[in-house]
């Protein structure tokens, strides 16, 4: 019964988070994972226009130019995706908070 009453105190032990810490845990565990979960599916967007693109070339000319502007929006995903750690990487330095992008 004792042990109940000091859970309290374990759970409010921890320090308060800092700004530059706050901002890693957001950007670790939250931004860094949706971009690369973009970054894949704009690769997998690409990989299915040049499928597309190399199947229908020669047979049905829209299916080929359907196929052509998958492979250009992945890449414009892509661009996009690079663009988003670069600008992270760019906001952190700015601000100081010694984070790393890949």
């Amino acid at each position: 019964m004792s042990m109940w009453l000091l859970i309290p105190n374990i759970v409010f032990a921890a320090e308060p988070l800092t700004i530059k810490q706050l901002m890693f845990r957001i950007s670790y565990y939250l931004i860094n994972p949706l971009i690369v979960v973009g970054f894949v599916a704009a690769l997998l967007y690409f990989i299915w226009g040049m499928i597309a693109f190399l199947r229908n070339r020669d047979v049905n000319a829209a299916a080929g130019q359907e196929g052509r502007d998958h492979m250009l929006y992945g890449i414009i995903g892509l661009v996009i995706m690079v663009s988003a750690f670069a600008i992270m990487r760019l906001i952190g330095e700015t601000v100081g908070s010694g984070i790393k992008t890949p």
